[in-house]
């Protein structure tokens, strides 16, 4: 069976805060009359590295985002501090008409075509329910976790960092991953400072994923553990 992409993930930005330099200025001039008169670049930088985030939650930005599975959607949901979140209904929408799902890469022959026809034979199921007058909020409860979703989701750019830090870790699933690389190219269009936001390791300088991190981390040879940053420490 010949193996083609069955929908692609998607991600645009909606709107975002417009007047967030002269927010940012402004905040941390609040904060301390003495970078009044900084240069923005620098106060970003000092806020970054030193993890001054209030200034962050007062900037948002507003993704929308289609082509994820649901499963992934679930993940999406655990984000909720800074973060609003509007999703696609599958009580009210007709899921027949927009049939596509998530296929997990790298799966052997036999289990792509098993997944595949598994796939065919849910998405004939669930319009034979329709086509018999059972509604759609009963017969969205046969719908597989790979079936993509939408959503709108708006964030403060901490929330989103936040969100970042977990989700571009190389442990974390390759769909979720897959999302937050492409919000965070998305989200650095407008805001350049946005490309220092990094995994937890990259943020803190230190891995707490610990033993956990596998041998393919791009960090491995660059960033310590936190547990090999705190037995140096214990040595000094």
């Amino acid at each position: 069976m010949p193996r083609k992409i069955v929908g692609t993930m998607r991600v645009e930005i909606l709107d975002y805060t417009r007047n967030w330099q002269d927010i940012i200025h402004k905040a941390v001039a609040a904060s301390h009359k003495d970078f009044q008169e900084e240069r923005l670049e620098n106060i970003i930088k000092l806020l970054i590295e030193n993890d001054y985030g209030s200034v962050l939650e007062h900037i948002t930005i507003t993704f929308h985002i289609s082509n994820i599975s649901i499963a992934i959607a679930r993940e999406l949901l655990e984000h909720r501090i800074g973060i609003a979140h509007t999703g696609r209904s599958t009580r009210y929408n007709n899921e027949a008409e927009h049939f596509t799902y998530y296929v997990p890469p790298q799966l052997p022959d036999w289990a792509f075509e098993k997944y595949i026809k598994l796939m065919k034979q849910i998405e004939s199921l669930y319009s034979l329910f329709l086509e018999k007058g059972i509604p759609k909020e009963k017969a969205r409860y046969i719908l597989p976790l790979a079936k993509h979703t939408e959503y709108v989701v708006s964030m403060n750019l901490r929330a989103l960092r936040h969100f970042l830090s977990l989700r571009l870790c190389i442990r974390a699933s390759p769909e979720i991953r897959q999302l937050a690389e492409m919000m965070k190219k998305k989200a650095a269009e407008i805001f350049p400072f946005v490309n220092d936001f990094g995994c937890r390791g990259w943020n803190n300088g230190a891995c707490p994923e610990n033993e956990a991190r596998p041998r393919n981390c791009p960090f491995i040879n660059k960033i310590k553990t936190a547990k090999e940053v705190k037995w140096s420490r214990s040595l000094a």
